[in-house]
């Protein structure tokens, strides 16, 4: 850092210091990180400021110091990556400077001391530390909406298959035919399931009685079988009155 003529950061961005009457002053790099630490060490160690008693008030002006401060030190982190990381990593001490930054830029998110536009420069920096839980979501949710559409696609294509095969048409079509139906109900007086006229003689007539009398049109069906001399068991007297009672 000693060989930097200018304090500078990524994107040829300068840095300048402003001395106590506000002042801008183009320093070297080495001179102005000392600068900063000066500043930094003195007004943490100031009583007034950073007070440590009971009963001491904050000044009115500490969060714009703090600010301040968290700026500062932003440029020195800012400089070390831009023109000197190389040299951390032959040092083994990139591990130890991406950690700094990463505690840096989480409280940094969290108080929102910096404005973005001073911490643009090392944006590519935070995306490749994960320090934004907003771009893992987003990313997240890239590829859940990705999955959706093919998994839609793909069931979308299924269904026109489907409706476009002709084994299933034909399938519907003889499922459908009356005489294949026909055949299949005149067939069943031969299973080994159906019941003989002499069984069906036998059965229970209250069983019968019950069943017929839950409609109308099952009564008048049994007695115009009677009259016809049908071979069903006799299910109301034809001189007998209908109960009406409820």
């Amino acid at each position: 850092m000693s060989g930097c003529p200018d304090m500078t950061g990524p994107t040829t961005r300068q840095y300048l210091w402003f001395d106590e009457k506000g002042k801008k002053t183009r320093v070297a790099a080495p001179q102005y990180v000392d600068y900063v630490m000066t500043f930094t060490q003195k007004t943490i160690n100031d009583e007034s400021i950073f007070p440590t008693k009971f009963e001491n008030d904050f000044p009115v002006s500490f969060e714009s110091i703090v600010k301040k401060i968290h700026r500062l030190l932003f440029h020195v982190l800012a400089h070390l990556y831009h023109s000197h990381f190389r040299e951390m990593v032959l040092l083994n001490l990139h591990a130890h400077l991406n950690c700094i930054f990463a505690h840096f830029i989480l409280f940094n998110e969290r108080f929102r001391l910096i404005d973005e536009k001073e911490t643009e420069v090392l944006k590519d920096l935070v995306v490749a530390l994960k320090l934004h839980p907003e771009s893992e979501s987003s990313a997240a949710s890239t590829t859940t909406t990705t999955n959706t559409t093919t998994t839609t696609s793909c069931s979308q294509l299924g269904e026109a298959e489907t409706s476009a095969s002709p084994t299933n048409s034909s399938s519907i079509n003889t499922t459908s035919n009356t005489p294949a139906l026909g055949n299949t109900i005149s067939s069943e007086g031969d299973c080994g399931s159906c019941s003989s006229p002499q069984e069906q003689q036998s059965s229970s007539p209250s069983e019968t009685t019950a069943v017929s009398s839950n409609s109308s049109s099952g009564l008048l069906t049994a007695l115009a079988e009677t009259a016809a001399g049908g071979s069903g068991p006799p299910l109301l007297d034809a001189g007998a009155a209908l109960d009406t009672r409820p």
